[in-house]
């Protein structure tokens, strides 16, 4: 049996999401100062838990062999969760466990999905490290302001936005979270704020709106009066990022935050053209699973209305690599008549050592 918990009810999985003490994000959603659906097996003691919220970021806790609930939560995401998640701005769902061993039951809890294991790389604040850094000083002509309800009404529309995603209102916000942008006339350039709270942390969300005006110390400059607020009331910072955003980790590093660790969580794709065609890069470049790959090319061929041609040669590649040439050939007779005329490249290409063996070849590289 499956049970929502309303309210103050949400606080009895606290023990359950003990291990995922940790995660900022799910101690928000206790504290009710995010809003996210949670489910769990047992109203009075529960021992396994489900939360889903609309920044799409999901986690799972408890007892992984509990098969009931494992097959609740699987219908509730495909007949409902999941068509609500595909009709919104962000069509996918992370989701955190608490324990690895969740994962080993992703086809119970994800049946019909192909889940992408990735990790977040974490870091711990170092405050002596922070006072000990000299800042560059940033254009004179900036100006850094606490976020309060008249600018958010006035300039804050960016920053109001990402506040409304992940938490439970404005006025929770104000009450329980800090943040900070960086102006120049009424110009909103940087922002810092905490995007969760739990009372005891703040997990610490940075941006800088215009790409153009990156690399300037404008983001640094923003979080260094972020880091120093939570410093004056006993806040601890938290930083994550996706491993291998090196832009996040430099920022991070350079305003005294150190790497601790990484840890899994899975990514799922609730469109299904995208969830294939991710599936068949991720086969292709990173795993080398090739005949996965090409399998996955082809659903995804099969939903589209029309293929792009440098897919089509992907998938001529994949197929070349799992030791399929005559389908690898059919492909990349399909890239080339759709307009894939790239000759280098595919006389290059090492995936098509095969295909240079077939009848088929000059003929190909003659269309170009």
């Amino acid at each position: 049996m499956l049970i929502e918990l309303m309210g103050n009810e949400i606080e009895k999985v606290a023990q359950v999401f003990s291990k995922l003490e940790f995660c900022t994000p799910v101690y928000a959603i206790i504290k009710g100062n995010s809003l996210s659906r949670v489910f769990v097996d047992n109203r009075e003691n529960p021992g396994s838990a489900f939360m889903w919220n609309a920044f799409r970021y999901s986690y799972i806790a408890g007892n992984p062999n509990n098969r009931a609930f494992n097959d609740e939560v699987a219908k509730l995401l495909k007949n409902d969760l999941f068509i609500e998640g595909k009709a919104s701005d962000d069509p996918t769902m992370v989701l955190y466990a608490d324990d690895t061993e969740w994962f080993e039951k992703l086809e119970e809890l994800l049946p019909e999905k192909y889940p992408l294991s990735i990790h977040r790389q974490q870091f711990k604040f170092n405050s002596n490290l922070f006072k000990g850094k000299v800042f560059q000083n940033v254009d004179d002509g900036i100006e850094i302001k606490k976020v309060d309800r008249e600018l958010l009404e006035g300039i804050g529309g960016k920053i109001l936005e990402d506040i409304r995603i992940s938490w439970s209102s404005l006025e929770n916000f104000l009450d329980n979270g800090i943040g900070f942008v960086l102006l120049k006339g009424n110009e909103l350039i940087s922002s810092c704020h905490s995007c969760f709270a739990d009372g005891y942390s703040f997990e610490t969300s940075v941006k800088t709106y215009d790409e153009k005006l990156r690399k300037k110390g404008f983001a640094t400059a923003v979080t260094k009066k972020y880091l120093e607020y939570c410093l004056e009331n006993d806040i601890e910072p938290k930083w994550e990022c996706w491993e291998g955003n090196q832009s996040s980790e430099r920022l991070a590093e350079k305003v005294g935050f150190e790497k601790t660790g990484v840890y899994p969580v899975q990514f799922v794709l609730l469109n299904e053209v995208d969830e294939y065609m991710e599936n068949a890069f991720h086969c292709l470049f990173n795993l080398e699973k090739y005949k996965e790959s090409a399998v996955f090319f082809e659903k995804a061929f099969g939903l589209m209305n029309d293929v792009e041609p440098e897919n089509l040669y992907f998938c001529s590649c994949a197929s070349a690599l799992s030791g399929n040439c005559e389908k690898a050939c059919d492909y990349l007779n399909l890239a080339i008549e759709k307009g894939f005329d790239d000759k280098d490249k595919i006389e290059n290409e090492k995936a098509f050592e095969c295909l240079k063996k077939d009848i088929r070849w000059d003929t190909l590289l003659q269309k170009l």
